[in-house]
């Protein structure tokens, strides 16, 4: 019975070897900088964005021409969909700046093909052209909506960055 089951022993023991040596490991730890150190030492206000992104309703979507008879409803939907892009994109603003909440209004236009253009910035608080340029630059390079057989979708939509997270 022993011959028999022999490999089986082996595996056994190997894997229960391998597990101690797993358990006995220690990690490593990276020995700290001294802006790390400086970090630990004294609690220093941070930057991050802790806020959330707030997207607009159906109701705050202003439609200006639909010649391709796009759905709103869902245009409104993959819009939402859109708040991760965009609250990464705050987030860089408000490490910089550290301000207040950001309102923002654009005009977005989808052409046939599913491309938006971000028209113009219609208002904003955000008094920084760099954050305004990536904006626009992410909007027209990563957003991509369904085709139409013609004709276009122009719209205004109000984005707002909160700078501290509240239900």
């Amino acid at each position: 019975m022993i011959k028999r089951n022999f490999p089986l022993i082996v595996l056994f023991l190997v894997f229960l070897g391998l597990l101690d040596f797993i358990w006995q490991v220690t990690p490593y730890k990276a020995p700290l900088s001294q802006e790390d150190e400086s970090a630990v030492a004294g609690p220093e206000k941070s930057r991050a964005f802790t806020g959330r992104m707030d997207m607009p309703n159906l109701d705050d979507i202003y439609v200006l021409d639909n010649s391709a008879g796009r759905d709103v409803e869902a245009l409104e939907k993959y819009i939402q969909g859109r708040a991760a892009g965009l609250h990464w994109l705050g987030q860089e603003h408000f490490k910089k700046k550290g301000a207040d909440d950001i309102r923002l209004g654009l005009h977005l236009v989808v052409d046939s093909l599913g491309i938006f253009t971000c028209k113009e910035i219609l208002f904003s608080d955000a008094d920084d052209e760099v954050f305004e340029q990536k904006l626009k630059d992410h909007i027209e390079y990563f957003w991509r909506y369904k085709k139409s057989e013609n004709g276009v979708t122009d719209f205004w939509i109000p984005l707002r960055w909160k700078a501290k997270y509240s239900k």
